[in-house]
């Protein structure tokens, strides 16, 4: 008896980078640093959609998120606006946690670079 099968198998796609959502998210709680905390399809979303903004749009040239140009910051927080709606009295904690979100994924994906890239 033969153990193997007959037809084609389908092999598991690699992983793919994520990509923001077609979908307007709203997040309707924000705690006191301006990290949201309700309803949790959107705060499991915030991690996600920060990570492609930054990757997207900060430059891997500079050492530090400090160092990334103030405008590239505000084109990533524009484009956050489009993916969620959030209470206006929230709004700087909100900025102040996506772009420190955003910059800890940007880091993260430029370490990534240099360890696929640069080390091997």
């Amino acid at each position: 008896m033969s153990t193997t099968t007959t037809g084609t198998t389908s092999s598991r796609n690699p992983r793919t980078q994520n990509k923001i959502p077609k979908e307007v998210y709203t997040i309707t709680e924000v705690d006191d640093v301006g990290y949201p905390t309700a309803p949790t399809k959107a705060v499991k979303k915030f991690p996600t959609i920060c990570g492609v903004l930054g990757r997207r749009n900060f430059t891997i040239l500079k050492d530090h998120i400090d160092l990334v140009p103030q405008e590239e910051k505000e084109e990533a927080w524009r484009q956050f606006k489009e993916s969620f709606q959030y209470p206006t009295e929230a709004e700087a904690g909100l900025k102040r946690q996506a772009i420190r979100k955003m910059g800890n994924c940007w880091k993260n994906f430029k370490t990534t670079l240099v360890t696929e890239y640069v080390l091997n």
